[in-house]
Parts: structure tokens; C-alpha cells; sequence
């Protein structure tokens, strides 16, 4: 890396005679403390600097921020942040760096990393320190808090930190105490010095500390005060920044995090042993002790001590003691925790020596500390002085070895001291081993039943996994857990959670006798229902990914190896693919299975599992190249690209498959989407981007030409071949259609390449065509962020002279590429004041609501069209604008109150009452009318946006929660049941769960509910939320429930029998989805002429469906189709536009509908659906055989309105 550029400082004759580089080196040397995380036995340093540690910004007032970054000086693994762009060369670490203490910025910097205990938090300071002295010419100093505990920081720095740099520093004259201080006051004068503080939480002393204030008060403010040039890092507890976050409210904040997965963990674990160490690779080892123990760890028999393990710390605890013993791994987490906790003490023996006998004492003493804290009932509160009453010592003890860290110190305020362990999960751990007999989870006369309570889950599973638990003790608790009643109705909610508990428990007890049939139960439970909305099949479908992996694996690989029907092999195998991630066993099975069965279905659904549980298999990639060799019809050749799209990706065995394919000079249609196979799996791969260059430089054929080079620069990126070619066909194609295609793909495949950018920019300059224009204009919003010569065309282009239609679509693209740009707002307002259009306000109103919060210019235009427009629509779209760039805009809010009071159109008042839930957060006024119209609104619609807007600004509210209790037994229409029952459950606070149970208590009663019922789900959730004491309370509580009036319930419409099945799926959305919500337009494919290119029959039939017609002339081909249909969308803010294709040909050979117009389909924007027989990816596929149909689409579609 290259030396960072700072500005010339000018030196003083003392800073010219101490090297304070030089001292910074030396002085970190002897102020860093031992970290397992850099450290190994034997070997006190390694390059810790390589280790992954996850880094988000989440505060910062200087308007950096950043997305989950991994420190690794070796790694290009860095993404990039939101300001500030890093390209492939670069040193991302330098940059990443360079950005967190903003060195190109001169002025002081606060910076504060934040995260829980053992995620790397000093490693990252530690990290900076070196870089810093490695890289620039700043000077850090370490500073441990307690080393602040009697002195002030300013006192320490000039004093004590001062005479041991004397000390270590040699020099050939020795220099006065003066001469050094003297020295020092200058370097700081040059605002040269960081402080890196590292563990604030601990710089608790009662001469700072009063109770009133956070650590961080006092000394911030003393750094303000007397030695204000210095920069600031500091690490802390998160949740010592949570009780003052006003103390950093200054600072740029960055939290550690957690390692996300398998594959950090792994990584980890392999960069932790790389090391000078000689002892990192045995030779009678087949591998580094790193692989070994990688490899170990993702064994199915020890993925559920995974989750112990993402922690960094635990994680290095653990790999010190794989070094010293590398056979096998503990085999629960109460085992592994026993290691990690001696392995504690083993490192911390490097500076604090502890006997065996202290360890037993303070073992014990932490033991009974976790116990008795626990039994408080509230974890997160700090543990008192009280509790540790004559054990003073042992109490110092684990303050120095960091079990325990200060909360708060005594003080005139808080008469005792309060401390909290570093890491809950020992604290889980202690207080297991306290616990003599499991039936005290189950025991009810205590204050609350342990065994629903999350804070003693994991003690209980750690209590399980001791060995000094006989086995007979370990069965009566398991027992007890899958035979447990709740007594509260037939559902028996608590049986059932106590029921998966004790399936989580088997990963600590495996041997237990009950281990098979929980596992069955809990299969039989997620397999057997396939109806998503099913509670129970939910939660035990979820619950299946947690369980102890090798007994769910094999009741899996049962399923698929008996002769059982065909839906449940089916299932076996979708979570075999799910679960069975390197598994040998299932690996082996499914290979045999292969073998063993001619059923060509069955062989597909085996080979699509087995190339998903073990990537690149060479059995399973070959049968689907063999499905595509030899396939004579569209399905089959569909068929095997979703094949080789899913398990072939970066295989040289499927690239060469599809190489050969288009050597064989397929047809059009099938050439197109064979690319589009090649696109998905050869990311990187040499053949394939050689094949493609040798087809670009050698085909005659421009459409093979303009794929060829779309996909090599989707499988290369920036492959100077892919992008000339682009641009040479767009200048040189023959045809206008091609030119067209070229210009729309290179603002697919081009972002920020300015080559590309260029020839766009010369393509608007040079031609006249209004359609190319319109789709080059379109292609630089999406490829030209901040570039300077597409922003000064487009501005030119946003000027009068243009065609209106340039013009919108100019601003449009300017606000993508420069949103700040002040000629957004002012050509807005000019279009405003010219025309007398309300379609033309409404996307003003929707581009002003894109630029940023606060611009008084664009919000004194939004007002403005309050008051010019008449068209309610476009007042819906001004208010939410306004609403977004000036938050509280009560004049925004009172007129979509007004809109839903006064409107007579039920899709006005749908609208604005679902811009309410954007907009009038906690507004009192906004509620209130949104209750109303919940209980009063006859318009389903309107009513499901209601209950949508109230979920989110209604939190906690009352009123709304009575409104939602009122309405919830009365509604018997699906979709807004499931609504109202989502809303209640987000708005529903826990200390007000009691009172709903109580209340819907009796429509549990009164008859069985569907578990898919709107009532039935707000209660299972206060089951799986309240504690068991407090739900049954609320369950047998003997005062009446509010009497509810039901009202009569709407008959379903019949339809005819004689309608056809597309008149009968007609006349089905017909009835649910009301017109003014949106406008379904059915396109038949059997009323195609032309199928290869049938724009003018989709054309013909959307007009006969009242669409307008096109101002262009005829859509006669399908990129003019595209502007039609994305016009047409523009123009329907009132009633969102779904496109349904319907092809009820039998077969993919009989079929109308075209891959080219599909692939072509997939480019379309907005809502379309295809119904069809036909396997296709990239798009919205629904079967005419689905029984549910027509349920199935009116979800679709709700979920995307």
C-alpha cells in the first residue's frame, strides 16, 4: 500500500529529534493486551490482521456509511460503500480505513466501535493502530481504561505515558522529562495523536462516575477540554452506548458483528492458523490443523454447535485448543462450553497465573452467581452487589479476567456497585450446572414455568448436554416435554412448543430413546399438510433446520428409499436439498437411488437434489446434458436450462453442453435462451468467454452477435470485447430493430462503463429517431450514476425544444443518475407552469418525492400543486411526496384525510388510506380516520389498506388495537382476515396480549377454527409470546369477553357451470379483485396468428379490453409493444395494470406461447403473469392444473398491489 498523503506539517527542532513513529511502535508493543483472537500457545503473535470480522456503519453524522465490511488485509472481499466507490485494484482495506478515520478531511474525528463481547472490537482497533503506523505519519496511543481509574487522561498522557516512552525509547543522548513533554505538546499540537481507548465499559470510577452519566461523559468532556487536538477511537459494549447514545450522538459509529454462516466460520478458522508457527501443519496430518478443523465443524453431527461458535472470541478459544488437541470435537455445546471455559483460563494464564483451586473457586462462585441472577427473573438486569455479599476477591478476580465487566459504580445516587457478565451464554452456561434435577423447568408453583420462558431455553439445553446427568433424569424431562398439556381448549398451544423444544434438545441428547418418534412427529407434521397457511406445518417446517441433523437426515433419506407416494418423496427430497448440504450419506443414497430407478420424473427431482447437496457432481450434471442433447421439444429443452441453472453453475461439464448446442446453429428462440443458460452458469469461466469472443469477432448474424456480446459482458464484466461490440453494432446494425435492442442492452450489462456512456451520449446527440432516443435516455438512468457527460446531455435534453415525451423521460433518468442535481426541481416547476395536465403533475409530484428531505424549493412546488390541482389522484401522489421530503407536512397528511372522508372512489380512498400508513406516523388525526373507515367501509380494499396503513403508525395505539378486536371475528374474506390478523399481531404490544386472549378466547370455544382463521392466529401468537402463567390467566379468566355483533355472512356468487375453465377463472378474479383496484387484462395465445411475434394480436386484444390506443402507431414488434405497455402503466395510476397471459395448450409442442416472446416478456416491467404447462424461469408461472388457481393468483397479485 501506498504511503497516505498528508498535508506538510511543520516540525519544531524537538519533534525533529524524536522519532514518534518510532515510539508509537515500541509503545504499542507494550500497552497491547494478549487477544486470542492474534494470539496461539506457544506463539504469541500471529497476523490477526487477516481474521474476518463483520463492521456495519449504523451512525454517522459526517454522512459516511458503510454495508457489512470484513477487515482483511489480504481480501478483496470488500463491497462497496455508499459514498465512496472502490474498483478491484485498490487495497480495500486502505480504503475502508482511510474512509473510517476520514484522513483527507483534516478535521478531529470521534469514532466509536460498538458490538457485543468476543466480536472483535479491539482486534479492529488494534488492526487501525498498526495500519496507521504502517501507512501514514499519524501517531496512535493505546490507552486501557484501567489505567484511568485515579488519574485524568490528560495526566496520564503527559505524565506516566510519557516517562515509559523515556524509558523504552534509546537514544545516544539521554533527554530531559522536559525535553519530552516539551516534544509532546508539539506533536499534539499537530493534531497528529489518535487515542485508541479500548473497553470503555470498564472506565467506571466513582470519582467520574456519579450515576447519572454514561462512562463516556467524563471523559469526552475531558478530551474536549485539554487536549482537544487529539483524534478519538474508543470500543464499548453496545449496551453501554444504549444508555446514553446521546454521549456519541458526535461520533461516526461502526458495530462488530457476529460471523454470518458456515463459510465465515470456516474462513476464520483457517486464517486464525495461519501463522509462522512451524506447529500450523503437522507432517503426519493430511492438512492444515485450520482445514482439519473446518472440516470437522461442518459435519452434520456438529452443525448445531455452529451457532455457539460465530461468535469471534468463542471461536478462538476454540481453535487454541484444537492445536493442542486435534482428534475430535465436543459433541454438545454444554461439553464445548467446558472446553472453551478451560481453554478461558489457559489463555489468560499468559499474564494472570491461577491455580487449579482458584479456578474450582471462581467455577463455583460464577456458578451460583448465574443461578441466582437468573432466578431474578429479568437477565438484562444488572446483577447487585447484594449477590455477591463475602466474595469480594473472587469478585476482583473475575473483573480481571473479564467474566464480569462494572455497569455502574456506587455513588451518592446508587448505594451499590452493579456488574454484568461479558458474555450471556457462559452466564447460560454457569447457571445450568446449578440445576440438580430437570423437573424444576416444569415445576408450576414457582412465579413463572422455566420451560416457556426464552431466558431458560438455552439453560435448559445446556443442562441436558452434562455428562454428570444420568441419563434416567435426562428421560423423565423429555418425557415430560413431548406428554405436556396446557389445559387451555383442544389446541393445547404450549403442548405443541413443548414438543419442539424437546426435538431442539435431542442435538444435547441424542441418545435419548424418544429420539425417533419426535423426529417422526415432527416430519409428519411439516410434510403431511401443504397448505402454507397452517400454523402448526409452519412452525414445525421451521423448526426442522434446528434440529440435530444426522436423525433428521435419516428419517429424510427413509422417506425417498421406501415405496411411499410420490408427494412425500417429493418433500423428503425439497428438505434433503434444504439440510443435506455435504452429507455422505444422503449423497450416497441418491446416487444409488439413480442407479436403481428408469422413472424419469424420479430421476430428475434424485439428480436435481443431488447436484443442490453436492455442487459440481458429475452424475448429476450429466443426466441433465443428457436431457438436453437429446431433448426435441421447447419443455424438454426448458427443462434442462432450469436444470443446469440450478446445479451446474461454473461446471465446465454443462458450459461445454451448451457450447456444443449453439454450435449446432439452434433456431432463433432456442439460441436466445441457450445464452441466457450460458449467462447463469459460466461466471468466470475461460471457455466460455473464449467461445463467446471468437463468435463476436466471427458472426455474420447481428442478433447472435448482440447476445453473444450481452452475455460475455454478464459472465466477464468490463470485457473490453463485449462492450466494443455493442457499440459497434449500435453504429453499424442494419436494421433498426437490432439498433434498438443494442442501445436497451447496454443499460442492462453497462453500469458505470464509459465507453458505453459515450456512444449513448453520441446516439442522442446525432439522431433523430424519438424512439431510440427515448430508450438511450432510458439506458443512461441506469448505467451513468454521476457521470458528467450523460448528466449535461440530459440536462440539455429537459429543455422546451424537446418533444414532451424526451423531455419526462430526460428528467426522469437525471433524477437516477443525479439526484441532487437543482435542475430536477427547477425544470418540474417549469413543466408545471407550462402545461395544464394532471398526468403531468401527477409524475412531477412523484419525481419531486424522490429528491432529498428538506429541499425547500421542491417542497414549496409540491404545495403549490395542492392548490392547482383538482385531480384527486394527483392530490394523493402530492401529498405522499411532500409527505416523504418533509416529514410531518401537516397540509400533506390533512389532505389525504380529507381524500378518504370525502371521495366517492373507492380506489382514491384505497390509495390515500394506504399513503396514511407512509406518512402520518402516530398522528392522531391519521388513526382516527383510518379506524373509521376499518369499521365503516363496505370496500374490501379499502378496509385491507386501512388495517395495512394502521400497522404502521399505530404501534401500541388503544384504539386501533379495540378496532382491530372489534372487527377481527366478523370479516370472512381471506385475504383481508390475513390482513387484520398481521396488523393486530404488529401493533399488539405484550403487556396487552392478556386482554385479547381473554377476548377471543370464546371464538375458540364456540366452534374449531380453520388454524388459518384471523382470530386463530392472533392467539397462537400471544401463545408463542406471553408466558405460560400469564396466557393461562388470561385464558381462564371468568369475566365475560366484549360481546361482539357478527354480521351476516356474504355469499360466494355462483358460476355457471357451462362457462369454460378461462371464463370461469375469469368470472373467479372478477369477483374478488373490484375494478377500481386494478385492471386485469387477458391476453389469449390460441388467438394468436403470428406466434413467433404476435404484437399486434396482444395489441388487438388489450384494446378490446378498453386500453387506449398507442400514440406511436402499431406496437408491430415487441420492443414497441414494451413502450406501449410501460406507457399504459404511467397513464393508470388510478388502477394498476395485470398483464395475464392464458396458453391451455396440453404440452410445450402444441404451446402458443413462444420462447422469444417469454425471454422477451421477461424484459416487460410491472405486473404479468403467464398461465401455462410450460417450465420457465424469470418470470411469474402459474399452472392451469392448480386446483387452487384462482386463489393462487388473487395472492399473487395482492402481494404485489
Amino acid at each position: 500500500m501506498s504511503q497516505v498523503y498528508l498535508p506538510a506539517i511543520e516540525k519544531t527542532a524537538s519533534d525533529l529529534s524524536i522519532d514518534w513513529n518510532k515510539v508509537g511502535r515500541l509503545m504499542l508493543k507494550y500497552c497491547l493486551p494478549l487477544n486470542p483472537m492474534s494470539t496461539q500457545p506457544n506463539d504469541k503473535v500471529t497476523n490477526g490482521n487477516n481474521l474476518h470480522i463483520n463492521l456495519d456503519c449504523i451512525q454517522s453524522p459526517h454522512g459516511i456509511h458503510s454495508d457489512s465490511k470484513y477487515f482483511a488485509r489480504k481480501s478483496s472481499r470488500f463491497k462497496s460503500l455508499k459514498f465512496q466507490q472502490f474498483n478491484g485494484t485498490n487495497n480495500q482495506t486502505e480504503s475502508l480505513f482511510k474512509q473510517i478515520c476520514c484522513l483527507d478531511k483534516g478535521q478531529r474525528r470521534n469514532i466509536a466501535i460498538i458490538g457485543e463481547s468476543g466480536t472483535g472490537k479491539s482486534l479492529c482497533l488494534q488492526t487501525i493502530a498498526h495500519w496507521m503506523l504502517d501507512k501514514t505519519h499519524y501517531i496512535p496511543i493505546w490507552v486501557s481504561p484501567e489505567q484511568l481509574i485515579s488519574i485524568t487522561l490528560e495526566d496520564y498522557l503527559k505524565d506516566r505515558w510519557l516517562t515509559q516512552c523515556s524509558k523504552h525509547y534509546s537514544t545516544k543522548e539521554k533527554l530531559s522529562l522536559e525535553f519530552w513533554q516539551a516534544s509532546f505538546e508539539a506533536l499534539l499540537n499537530t493534531g497528529r495523536v489518535w487515542l485508541l481507548i479500548d473497553g470503555i465499559d470498564y472506565f467506571c470510577s466513582q470519582s467520574i462516575n456519579n450515576g447519572s452519566q454514561s462512562p463516556l461523559t467524563p471523559l469526552i468532556q475531558e478530551r474536549q477540554d485539554s487536549i482537544d487536538h487529539c483524534h478519538l477511537i474508543l470500543t464499548c459494549q453496545t449496551v453501554t452506548w444504549k444508555m446514553q447514545p446521546q454521549s456519541l450522538a458526535k461520533f461516526d459509529i461502526y458495530q462488530t458483528k457476529s460471523l454470518a454462516n458456515q463459510t465465515e466460520i470456516q474462513q476464520f478458522v483457517q486464517q486464525w492458523f495461519v501463522s509462522s508457527s512451524p506447529q500450523a501443519k503437522k507432517p503426519d496430518s493430511e492438512g492444515t490443523l485450520g482445514e482439519q478443523l473446518s472440516s470437522l465443524l461442518s459435519k452434520p453431527h456438529n452443525q448445531h454447535l455452529q451457532q455457539c461458535l460465530k461468535n469471534p472470541l468463542r471461536l478462538s478459544l476454540l481453535c487454541r485448543w484444537w492445536q493442542k488437541n486435534p482428534q475430535t470435537l465436543p459433541q454438545t455445546r454444554t461439553t464445548l462450553y467446558q472446553v472453551l471455559v478451560d481453554e478461558f483460563y489457559q489463555w489468560q494464564a499468559e499474564t494472570t497465573n491461577i491455580s487449579p483451586q482458584k479456578q474450582q473457586q471462581l467455577n463455583q462462585f460464577l456458578t451460583d452467581l448465574g443461578w441466582n441472577h437468573r432466578q431474578t427473573g429479568d437477565p438484562s438486569a444488572p446483577i447487585s452487589q447484594a449477590m455477591i455479599e463475602g466474595n469480594q476477591s473472587l469478585l476482583s478476580l473475575s473483573l480481571q479476567l473479564h467474566w464480569l465487566r462494572p455497569v455502574r459504580m456506587a455513588t451518592q445516587q446508587e448505594k451499590e456497585n452493579q456488574y454484568q457478565f461479558e458474555d450471556h451464554t457462559f452466564e447460560d452456561y454457569f447457571a445450568a450446572l446449578a440445576i440438580d434435577d430437570g423437573q424444576f423447568f416444569l415445576n408450576a408453583e414457582t412465579t413463572t414455568l422455566k420451560l416457556f420462558s426464552d431466558q431458560w431455553q438455552q439453560i435448559l439445553l445446556f443442562w441436558l448436554g452434562r455428562k454428570d446427568i444420568g441419563s434416567e433424569k435426562k428421560e423423565a424431562l423429555m418425557q415430560a416435554l413431548v406428554s405436556f398439556e396446557d389445559e387451555c381448549g383442544q389446541e393445547n398451544f404450549y403442548g405443541f412448543r413443548a414438543y419442539l423444544t424437546a426435538a431442539m434438545a435431542l442435538s444435547e441428547f441424542p441418545d435419548c430413546s424418544l429420539a425417533e418418534p419426535i423426529i417422526k412427529q415432527l416430519l409428519a407434521w411439516g410434510l403431511a399438510d401443504t397448505d402454507s397457511s397452517n400454523l402448526r406445518t409452519l412452525a414445525a417446517r421451521e423448526s426442522l433446520g434446528g434440529l440435530y441433523r444426522p436423525l433428521v437426515m435419516t428419517n429424510l433419506i427413509n422417506l425417498i428409499t421406501q415405496d411411499l407416494p410420490p408427494s412425500l418423496q417429493r418433500q423428503g427430497l425439497y428438505y434433503i436439498q434444504r439440510l443435506g448440504q455435504g452429507n455422505a450419506e444422503a449423497i450416497a443414497v441418491l446416487t444409488q437411488c439413480l442407479e436403481n430407478t428408469d422413472d424419469p420424473i424420479f430421476r430428475w427431482q434424485l439428480a436435481q437434489t443431488l447436484g443442490t447437496i453436492d455442487p459440481g457432481n458429475p452424475t448429476a450434471i450429466s443426466i441433465i446434458v443428457e436431457v438436453l442433447e437429446t431433448a426435441n421439444s421447447e419443455q424438454d429443452y426448458q427443462k434442462a436450462f432450469l436444470g443446469l441453472e440450478k446445479i451446474a453453475q461454473g461446471e465446465a461439464q454443462g458450459v461445454k453442453a451448451l457450447v456444443r448446442l449453439l454450435h449446432r446453429q439452434p433456431a432463433p428462440n432456442l439460441r436466445r435462451r441457450t445464452f441466457q443458460c450460458l449467462e447463469m452458469v459460466s461466471q468466470g469461466n475461460a471457455t466460455a468467454i473464449a467461445i463467446l469472443v471468437q463468435l463476436i469477432r466471427t458472426t455474420k448474424d447481428e442478433t447472435t452477435r448482440r447476445q453473444a456480446a450481452e452475455s460475455l459482458e454478464k459472465i466477464d464484466p468490463g470485457n473490453p470485447t463485449a462492450i466494443a461490440g455493442l457499440i459497434k453494432l449500435m453504429e453499424t446494425a442494419s436494421t433498426h430493430s437490432i439498433r434498438q435492442e443494442v442501445v436497451y442492452s447496454l443499460g442492462e450489462v453497462c453500469p458505470g462503463n464509459s465507453q458505453a456512456i459515450a456512444a449513448l451520449v453520441r446516439l442522442l446527440q446525432d439522431n433523430e429517431d424519438i424512439y431510440l432516443r427515448w430508450i438511450a435516455i432510458s439506458s443512461l438512468g441506469k448505467i451513468a450514476s454521476g457521470n458528467g457527460e450523460a448528466i449535461a446531455i440530459l440536462e440539455k435534453l429537459i429543455n422546451p425544444d424537446e418533444p414532451l415525451l424526451i423531455r419526462k423521460e430526460a428528467l426522469d433518468s437525471l433524477g437516477k443518475i443525479d439526484p441532487t442535481n437543482p435542475v430536477i426541481v427547477k425544470v418540474s416547476i417549469q413543466l408545471m407552469e407550462e402545461v395544464e395536465d394532471e398526468e403531468i403533475y401527477r409524475e412531477i409530484a412523484e419525481n419531486l418525492g424522490k429528491i432529498d428531505p428538506g429541499n425547500p424549493t421542491a417542497i414549496n412546488a409540491l404545495t403549490k400543486l395542492l392548490q392547482i390541482s383538482r385531480d384527486q389522484f394527483v392530490l394523493r401522489q402530492v401529498a405522499v411526496s411532500l409527505g416523504k421530503i418533509d416529514p410531518g407536512n401537516l397540509e400533506a397528511l390533512m389532505v389525504l384525510v380529507n381524500l378518504i372522508q370525502s371521495t366517492r372512489d373507492p380506489d382514491i380512498r384505497s390509495l390515500a388510506a394506504e399513503s396514511l400508513g407512509d406518512i402520518g406516523q402516530g398522528n392522531p388525526a391519521a388513526i382516527a380516520t383510518l379506524i373509521r373507515l376499518l369499521e365503516t367501509s363496505s370496500h374490501l380494499e379499502s378496509r385491507r389498506c386501512a388495517a395495512k396503513s394502521l400497522s404502521k403508525i399505530a404501534v401500541g395505539n388503544k384504539g386501533a388495537i379495540a378496532a382491530f378486536l372489534r372487527v377481527l371475528p366478523t370479516i370472512k374474506d381471506q385475504y383481508l382476515g390475513k390482513q387484520l390478523a398481521e396488523g393486530l399481531i404488529t401493533i399488539l404490544p405484550p403487556k396487552q396480549m392478556s386482554q385479547v386472549v381473554t377476548q377471543l378466547r370464546d371464538h375458540l370455544l364456540e366452534k374449531s377454527l380453520p388454524e388459518d382463521s384471523p382470530c386463530y392466529q392472533v392467539i397462537w401468537h400471544c401463545a408463542q409470546s406471553l408466558s405460560y402463567q400469564t396466557f393461562t390467566e388470561a385464558w381462564h379468566q371468568r369475566s365475560l369477553p366484549i360481546k361482539l355483533s357478527l354480521s351476516s355472512p356474504i355469499p360466494e356468487p355462483k358460476i355457471p357451470e357451462t362457462l369454460t375453465p378461462l371464463e370461469r377463472l375469469q368470472q373467479h378474479l372478477k369477483d374478488h379483485v373490484h375494478s377500481e383496484t386494478s385492471h386485469i387484462i387477458w391476453i389469449e395465445s390460441n388467438r394468436f396468428i403470428d406466434s413467433d411475434n404476435p404484437s399486434i394480436d396482444i395489441y388487438d386484444q388489450m384494446l378490446e379490453q378498453d386500453c387506449p390506443p398507442f400514440d406511436h402507431g402499431l406496437p408491430e414488434t415487441l420492443s414497441k409493444l414494451r413502450l406501449y405497455w410501460h406507457l399504459l402503466q404511467r397513464k393508470s395510476p388510478k388502477s394498476p395494470l395485470v398483464l395475464l397471459f392464458y396458453d391451455e395448450a396440453d404440452d410445450s409442442a402444441n404451446a402458443n406461447l413462444s420462447l422469444h416472446l417469454l425471454n422477451s416478456l421477461g424484459k416487460f416491467k410491472g405486473m404479468i403473469g403467464v398461465i401455462t404447462r410450460q417450465e420457465l424461469s424469470g418470470l411469474s408461472i402459474f399452472s392451469p392444473d392448480d386446483p387452487q388457481l384462482g386463489q393462487t393468483l388473487l395472492t399473487w397479485i395482492t402481494e404485489k398491489l
